[in-house]
């Protein structure tokens, strides 16, 4: 008996460092992988990356802004 409560212990244990650990490693990917796509995004628009954030020319101003990537289509930056 004595040896089934210490396995039911030792599972209860286990569960709930797994748990910890998921809600720790979690939110490290989801962001890691949010900004691989802002990146990626940026770059598809002819962009490139200056510290944070997208820079790319503006045809109608002949000047680089910084711009979100996502307004960026078919590779063409919508002003």
């Amino acid at each position: 008996m004595k040896e089934a409560a210490g396995e039911a212990n030792m599972t209860a244990v286990t569960i709930i460092l797994i748990g910890a650990i998921a809600s720790v490693v979690i939110p490290m990917v989801r962001r890691s992988m949010e900004s691989v796509e802002y990146r990626a995004n940026c770059m598809a628009c002819g962009g490139y990356m200056w510290q944070d954030y997208c820079v790319i020319y503006n045809p109608v101003s002949k000047n680089e802004d910084i711009v979100n990537p996502d307004t960026c289509t078919g590779g063409l930056w919508n002003h």
